[in-house]
């Protein structure tokens, strides 16, 4: 149940950030993003808010509280809207429902009724989009995506309230609400460098850049994020077992090292599939960073469950600072790729340095570096990534000692 909530939780984020730019064009799809960019990140901040409620709030009272929470993040949006256009509200309201909605069914272990939310959301997305393309209704973007994700949240809703949800005493859910906005700053501080690359660089490069471009650094930026997702341990069992566990050091060698086989056999095949699809070629430009962000995610919750937040949230400020500042002198497509490879793979080194991990410092900063220098030696050697891909394939069996009797001892 958990693998297939998994892998429609990432066919979904696929289907908006891929197939919406194939079925409407790349171009289309920038103007959208350029016109609604603030949406997407006031719903990540939203979630950052919203999330420490499950620890605070009983699984019961989760829906309300959250719902209450984002009504207010709703109004604030109203306020940001006198200085910068926030885009479609509607759009936000959809998608903050629908939030809110999974994260309560995940809180009351619903797991069925969030597997049927989730083939609802893509049942409902593609019967639009199909109903769009064939003229039988007229949709334009904006309302596919609004009604995609209103749709199965209404019935959601009601799913809950016949399974748990309940009203929360006033006193109780202000407190809880109270308290979540007050850790704000400290959970926004903790994964900043990922925010700003995955929410605060678009939206600034949406007003530096031509919308082609912006559309095409979404969509790569958008595919390398929901890669990191088909690992096949979730990162909350990872995180669950760092906290429990007693020797972290060498669970998390053996998780760096088995990822990066992982993902570099995933980015051999990706590189061999533009061979054959030229097309996707610009789509899978930044394949070789994909274990950088893999490890990065693994690096932020071991640093957590070891108590290490003074070092993050530094970490953190002095890479998110240098990484928004230097994103103003981006102009065009290339130099928001290199940027981005290069603002995950200092972060990486750093949280790498942070975090006091000694086994495998060397060999990890130079495949971090590595990975880096890839891409420019792709522009000078065509097909180096491939290469250097398989290379590192290699060097996980030679240099990291790779073994799978490792894994297999890892508890999850």
């Amino acid at each position: 149940m958990g693998a297939a909530i998994q892998g429609l939780s990432l066919i979904s984020a696929l289907v908006v950030n891929f197939l919406v730019p194939v079925v409407y064009g790349v171009e289309f799809y920038g103007h959208f993003i350029q016109s609604n960019i603030l949406v997407f990140v006031i719903q990540k901040f939203t979630d950052i808010v919203i999330e420490p409620l499950m620890v605070s709030v009983e699984p019961k009272y989760l829906f309300v509280t959250a719902m209450l929470t984002s009504g207010i993040v709703l109004l604030i949006a109203q306020c940001v809207n006198y200085f910068d256009t926030v885009g479609s509200q509607g759009l936000l309201g959809a998608m903050l429902l629908s939030s809110n909605c999974m994260l309560s069914m995940f809180a009351l272990r619903l797991h069925r009724q969030l597997l049927l939310h989730l083939i609802l959301l893509l049942g409902v997305f593609f019967a639009l989009l199909v109903c769009d393309r064939s003229g039988l209704m007229i949709f334009n973007l904006l309302d596919l995506l609004i009604w995609t994700n209103i749709v199965p949240a209404l019935f959601s809703t009601v799913g809950l309230f016949m399974l748990g949800s309940r009203f929360p005493p006033f006193e109780k859910m202000g407190a809880a609400i109270t308290n979540s906005f007050r850790i704000f700053p400290q959970n926004v501080s903790t994964t900043l460098v990922f925010n700003c690359l995955t929410n605060i660089f678009p939206y600034i490069l949406a007003k530096q850049m031509l919308a082609l471009d912006v559309g095409v650094f979404r969509i790569v930026t958008s595919i390398l994020q929901s890669a990191s997702s088909l690992f096949p341990i979730n990162a909350k069992s990872i995180f669950a077992m760092f906290i429990e566990g007693k020797d972290r050091s060498r669970q998390m060698h053996t998780l760096m090292v088995a990822s990066l086989l992982y993902f570099s056999i995933i980015g051999v095949f990706a590189s061999m599939m533009t061979s054959f699809v030229p097309k996707l070629t610009p789509y899978l430009e930044m394949i070789t960073i994909l274990p950088v962000i893999y490890w990065v995610l693994l690096l932020e919750r071991y640093m957590q469950a070891a108590g290490m937040l003074r070092q993050l949230v530094v970490t953190n400020l002095v890479v998110g600072t240098a990484a928004v500042l230097a994103v103003f002198f981006v102009k065009e497509l290339k130099q928001a790729e290199y940027l981005y490879a290069l603002g995950l793979a200092v972060y990486a080194c750093a949280l790498l340095a942070s975090s006091q991990i000694n086994e495998v410092r060397v060999k990890a900063n130079a495949v971090i570096i590595c990975s880096v220098l890839a891409l420019v030696a792709e522009t000078i050697v065509p097909g180096f990534k491939l290469i250097y891909m398989c290379l590192i394939t290699i060097a996980t069996f030679v240099l990291m000692k790779f073994r799978l009797s490792d894994v297999m001892t890892l508890k999850m």
